[in-house]
């Protein structure tokens, strides 16, 4: 996960976009130990709403990496990004951000 984070650093999001960031990773770190501490109905409501900020995770860095691959169409890039630019880094993320319950 750690290099999920530098990887985020690098995406181009405005200020707006980075303050939705700060607050999403620490409502999930919040959300998540919740998650941990509580069982049956609560645990399984916590463990949604930790999915639900997840999924808005991604979603927020989904558009910021569609951004990214216009700007490098715009600026003529014809080969495909590697696995380390943010347009390579969509697919593993939204994998990690929806299948793991406790990153």
């Amino acid at each position: 996960m750690l290099a999920v984070a530098l990887r985020q650093e690098a995406l181009e999001l405005t200020q707006e976009e980075r303050v939705q960031l700060a607050l999403l990773q620490a409502k999930i770190r919040i959300q998540r130990e919740e998650a941990d501490k509580l069982r049956g109905t609560p645990g399984d409501e916590a463990l949604l709403q930790l999915i639900e900020l997840r999924q808005e995770l991604s979603s927020l860095l989904k558009q910021a990496v569609q951004t990214a691959l216009v700007r490098r169409k715009q600026c003529g890039a014809a080969s495909p990004p590697d696995r380390d630019h943010p347009a390579g880094l969509l697919a593993r993320l939204t994998t990690l951000c929806l299948r793991s319950p406790a990153g």
